[in-house]
């Protein structure tokens, strides 16, 4: 794949709502039309449904990418999908916060030490992180398949500490992976805003812009019951041009693979040639290494240091059977 020529292709537009609860960001994500509905936060009942074509109970990443592969199976379940809505993503990562957790929590008992008192390490903290990133890269394959993209968040206080080392609150942000607004084309911060009518209190759905890409509105602007319909013209326009099939796309995780051979230094293909000769009755090894000696020069993997090489033998490996 080189530099070509710019061309229109058709993409859908991501979007993040965020806000407490009640502020209106459900009915918000469900104005989009043909709705694959991720209801993680099992409130849908409550709203108009009739814009969601599917549904998923999903609490976790996991689940979601296992639910996503069978959507994606149904061909014409698949292509009737216009946008998927993620409600919430901050219930998908406390999942994932959660499971961490426990990992630190077993590492500490085997390790003699509290459970209790067991906080996350930087490679855990970094796990997740990667974690969100590899599943976030997914949804960005389906965004360039022409699938809008809602994310629904909470939101949660920004603090920083004070001289007198005291917490102060200095705004507010999406309860979910630090800095995720980088990753929209638009953000959106609902609230409740008191509103007097006839003599009565009123409290009325709003969103204040904190960016769009589309050119829609300017940052800052308030939108009255913001939805689907205030981004029209802006989202069906970007879902103009040449249309790409999945075969055409590479994910993060499909790239990060490519890299493979820039930052790494050998150890995971070295293990994962060394897995696959383990796992070989005697026949199959005895296969594997007639074919190594021919290709690499050798069959003891675990000394081989070129990158090149071990790529090729791992190959070589996976054909084996």
């Amino acid at each position: 794949m080189g530099f070509s020529k710019p061309e229109k292709r058709s993409e859908g537009t991501k979007f993040l709502f965020f806000g407490e609860a009640g502020s209106g960001k459900t009915p918000t994500g469900l104005s989009f039309p043909g709705v694959a509905l991720v209801d993680a936060d099992s409130g849908s009942n409550f709203y108009d449904m009739r814009n969601v074509l599917a549904t998923t109970p999903a609490l976790s990443y996991k689940q979601l990418e296992e639910d996503l592969d069978e959507l994606e199976m149904d061909e014409d379940s698949f292509k009737e999908i216009q946008t998927i809505a993620i409600d919430s993503l901050t219930r998908l990562h406390e999942t994932l916060n959660i499971a961490m957790n426990e990992v630190a929590e077993d590492r500490a008992v085997n390790t003699g030490r509290e459970a209790e008192a067991e906080g996350l390490s930087f490679r855990e903290y970094g796990k997740i992180k990667t974690y969100y990133e590899k599943f976030y890269g997914r949804m960005v394959a389906l965004a360039k398949q022409a699938k809008h993209l809602v994310f629904i968040a909470e939101q949660k206080d920004k603090t920083e500490r004070t001289s007198s080392g005291e917490m102060k609150k200095i705004g507010v942000v999406p309860n979910a992976p630090k800095d995720i607004e980088f990753d929209f084309d638009v953000v959106v911060r609902t609230f409740q805003d008191k509103v007097k009518k006839d003599g009565k209190t009123q409290m009325i759905p709003k969103g204040e812009i904190l960016k769009d890409r589309t050119g829609t509105y300017q940052v800052g602007d308030i939108v009255e019951k913001p939805s689907y319909e205030n981004w029209k013209d802006a989202v069906e326009a970007a879902l103009q041009g040449k249309k790409r099939s999945k075969q055409e796309i590479k994910t993060i995780s499909e790239a990060a693979k490519d890299e493979i051979s820039v930052v790494d230094d050998g150890d995971s293909l070295r293990k994962e040639a060394t897995d696959y000769i383990k796992s070989f009755n005697d026949d199959q090894k005895n296969e594997a290494k007639e074919k190594l000696t021919e290709a690499i020069g050798s069959h003891r993997v675990d000394k081989v240091s070129d990158i090149k090489k071990l790529q090729k033998a791992v190959n070589i490996l996976k054909t084996i059977k």
